[in-house]
């Protein structure tokens, strides 16, 4: 459907929300030119996103690791990731 009007407001909104900006972003650029402005935003919100996904990540990891073999609750598991800093 957004190929269908790459101008639309909320195929521009879309196309900038680091979920859907890999798939959106580079269809507009291809169809219409977007603002420099807007494929920057997406570039950055994008660095982002995967910068943080990665931080949560690490840490789920390191508590995973330090807690292997054992009965695991909700709570020993969130001290675990405070403690795996």
């Amino acid at each position: 459907m957004a190929l269908n009007d790459p101008d639309a407001s909320w195929v521009a909104i879309l196309a900038v929300i680091p979920f859907f900006s890999p798939y959106l972003m580079p269809a507009r650029m291809l169809l219409s030119p977007p603002g420099i402005g807007e494929v920057l935003l997406s570039l950055v919100l994008l660095a982002l996103t995967v910068a943080g996904a990665l931080a949560i990540a690490s840490r789920i990891y390191a508590a995973g690791v330090l807690l292997y073999g054992q009965r695991v609750g909700l709570r020993s598991f969130w001290r675990a990731t405070r403690v795996s800093r």
